[in-house]
């Protein structure tokens, strides 16, 4: 005769429901009132079998199973729907603001304290720039100025478009640039002839000597004149 194998895989799932009915209602919500379930056959109240009815949570639907009626009729279980979330109004913590993002508080939920909420209480700061670095702007290339943030340490950079050619002379100006130019020209051609004439003199002392003495009879020669006035 064939021996029967044993069939694991139609014992474990009422193994594991049998487990489920029997841990679950450990964590069962202190303050749930579970409801009264009556009788198909004889509308009598039927009695809970709190060994394995687990009330709701915030997010699991719980189960109450009732026990067999004297009437014979066994009553069914009966599904409860999860409670959802109750928030509470005073909030638990916030974050501080950043530059660029707002406090928030975080509001927990009265029954299971998970943080189901939060909301804006607070503006962002804003940054707080200062000048890090300044190119200014040429003629020939344009110009940039580095912004730091003194919170965050963000960067910024604001370019500066480059100087303008400057505009040429009118024809009055021009004149009066070509004649200056021409003054400054001849005056440093003067102060060079007079520098060499002066080390020429000064390097012969013979040609010095004279030009003292010529010096000295032409002012004694201008001084007789003025006497005979």
């Amino acid at each position: 005769m064939k021996q029967k194998q044993f069939d694991f895989k139609r014992v474990f799932p009422c193994f594991f429901l049998t487990l489920t009915l029997l841990t679950v209602p450990a964590f069962a919500v202190d303050a749930y009132v579970f409801p009264e379930k009556n009788c198909k056959g004889c509308g009598a109240a039927g009695v809970l079998d709190e060994s394995r009815s687990y009330a709701p949570t915030c997010t699991n639907q719980g189960y109450a199973l009732y026990e067999k009626c004297s009437c014979g009729v066994r009553f069914t279980a009966t599904k409860l729907p999860a409670l959802g979330h109750d928030q509470s109004e005073t909030p638990v913590g916030a974050t501080e603001p950043t530059c660029e993002r707002p406090s928030y508080a975080s509001y927990a939920c009265i029954r299971c304290g998970q943080i189901v909420g939060g909301a804006e209480v607070g503006d962002p700061l804003g940054h707080d720039f200062r000048v890090s670095f300044h190119m200014p702007p040429t003629t020939y290339a344009p110009g940039y100025t580095i912004y730091l943030c003194n919170r965050c340490n963000l960067t910024e950079r604001e370019n500066i478009p480059q100087l303008p050619e400057p505009e040429p002379p009118s024809g009055v100006s021009m004149e009066l640039s070509a004649l200056l130019q021409t003054m400054t020209e001849v005056f440093s051609m003067a102060c060079e002839w007079m520098e060499a004439v002066c080390f020429t003199v000064a390097s012969h002392p013979i040609l010095l000597l004279g030009v003292v003495i010529g010096f000295i009879g032409t002012g004694a020669g201008l001084f007789q004149r003025l006497l005979n006035l």
